[in-house]
């Protein structure tokens, strides 16, 4: 009896946790993606691109940064001294790289407040009927 009640509740935890990455209005109301969109707009699109450009280049930086912390910390022993000075230069770049993505949330929604205030009444042909826009 427990076992089965068990399996039940794990496949009901199961269930409800197990989401889509993508949010369901999204899904729902089949717009193009955000990059599409933004090329219609040249404001919205320049502040795509910087967001893009932010998120790419923090991730970059960030990542170089855990990749020399993680061989400055890998490579404690007792024979040797430990490098200190490569240690800071790894937390100094995963620093940096969360100064870099700082604002880019920001540009992101500047792109799509830009598109709310743009758009304009547009019909597409999808095969699932006729889409109006506003």
């Amino acid at each position: 009896m427990y076992r089965i009640t068990f399996l039940l509740c794990l496949l009901a935890f199961g269930n409800l946790n197990g989401q889509q990455i993508t949010p369901s209005y999204l899904i729902l109301q089949e717009q193009p993606p955000l990059r599409i969109q933004v090329r219609e707009v040249p404001q919205a699109k320049k502040a795509y691109n910087t967001y893009r450009l932010k998120i790419i280049s923090g991730t970059i930086v960030g990542s170089s940064g855990v990749i020399v912390l993680n061989h400055a910390l890998g490579s404690i022993s007792p024979q040797a001294p430990h490098q200190w000075e490569l240690t800071g230069i790894g937390i100094g770049l995963v620093g940096t790289g969360l100064l870099i993505t700082k604002g880019a949330k920001k540009k992101r929604l500047h792109a799509m407040d830009l598109l709310a205030r743009e758009k304009k009444v547009a019909f597409e042909w999808h095969p699932r009927g006729l889409h109006i826009y506003f």
